[in-house]
């Protein structure tokens, strides 16, 4: 949806993968957050988004939040993460680790 103000509502397709390995450790890197024993994570979903473009100018100022869709992951990281609904596989996520705050440039 666009606005005539220059703000925009849009959604963007979301999808994730993590892998950890049989001690927990993520692939890439060591994951303290939640410090038990991790098994591999898939998520698809979306993410609605605010963009405002800047007035004669190519960027978009963008605002990221929530999630919708499917995870993947163990029951007790959905139980032990703030702000999000559902326990099962499809989960609305409103945690603020969701939040994301941005610019783009179109050329």
């Amino acid at each position: 949806m666009r606005f005539a103000s220059g703000l925009r509502l849009i959604t963007e397709a979301h999808a994730t993968f993590n892998a950890y390995d049989s001690n927990g450790y993520l692939i890439n890197g060591y994951n303290n957050t939640y410090p038990y024993k991790h098994t591999d994570m898939t998520e698809v979903g979306f993410t609605p988004c605010i963009a405002y473009r800047i007035a004669n100018s190519p960027v978009d100022l963008k605002l990221r939040y929530l999630f919708i869709g499917f995870n993947h992951s163990e029951r007790s990281y959905k139980a032990e993460a703030p702000g999000c609904l559902g326990r099962g596989n499809w989960i609305i996520d409103a945690s603020l680790c969701r939040l994301e705050i941005g610019a783009s440039i179109t050329f």
